[in-house]
């Protein structure tokens, strides 16, 4: 994330685990197989992992 500099300005506690996104999208994916942006999804539900690849790759990556 550092890279690329996604972080940059925000206010995130330093002991926040960014480190372990790609688990984090892992779980996502399998809780809702249709995560798409603009989706409402199941309870609870976050396009978080979808918003995070648009902002390192400008691409959305498929389910």
């Amino acid at each position: 994330m550092r890279k690329e500099d996604i972080m940059s300005g925000k206010h995130l506690n330093r002991r926040f685990p960014i480190h372990n996104h790609p688990r984090a999208v892992e779980r996502a994916r399998r809780a809702d197989p249709d995560l798409a942006a603009g989706r409402v999804g199941p309870n609870p539900s976050s396009a978080m992992p979808v918003l995070i690849d648009l902002m390192r790759t400008g691409i959305m990556k498929s389910c």
